[in-house]
């Protein structure tokens, strides 16, 4: 934290404030979903209706050098314990760890992203065809006209050659 005139700044983020006390700092362009105001901790209410309601979504960095297996084997007996404590509301619920990208672009978007791309692609490899059939059909179209030219001229074997590939050459 530093002082500059009356304002103060935090080194490397942005500082939440509740109550005038520093709460928390962030770097300044953490952002998730969507660009917050304010920042405030969540303080649960510990009511039975409140137990029912299954609402909320925690984001959270690993430590450097812990892998996702050893995140989950972690909070695997978390999760056990808030089911054995109340089996009656957390019937059929986890803990899921897995990456934020994974998380926010899922399975569906991936494969329809995928779909689209192979679409494209065929698109643009039936353009390929369509082109190559069109110059294949110029030259069989010419064949005449270029045995007529090669055969036809009496000169040197390389102006048989150039006049030859003149019309190759004019097609592309």
């Amino acid at each position: 934290m530093m002082k500059s005139g009356s304002e103060t700044i935090f080194v490397g983020g942005k500082a939440t404030f509740l109550d005038g006390s520093v709460i928390g700092i962030v770097p300044a362009p953490f952002q998730i979903l969507i660009n917050p105001i304010l920042r405030t901790p969540f303080i649960p209410r510990h009511s039975p209706e409140f137990r029912r309601m299954h609402y909320l979504q925690v984001f959270a960095r690993l430590k450097p050098g812990v892998m996702f297996a050893q995140a989950r084997a972690a909070m695997a007996p978390i999760a056990e314990n808030i089911a054995r404590i109340a089996p009656d509301t957390n019937k059929g619920w986890g803990i899921t760890i897995e990456p934020l990208r994974q998380a926010l672009v899922g399975q569906d978007l991936q494969t329809t992203f995928w779909m689209l791309a192979d679409v494209a692609g065929f698109v643009l490899l039936m353009a390929c065809a369509n082109i190559a059939n069109l110059l294949l059909v110029r030259g069989v179209s010419r064949t005449r006209e270029i045995a007529v030219r090669a055969l036809g001229s009496r000169a040197a074997t390389a102006s048989k050659v150039r006049r030859v590939s003149r019309p190759s050459r004019s097609s592309l």
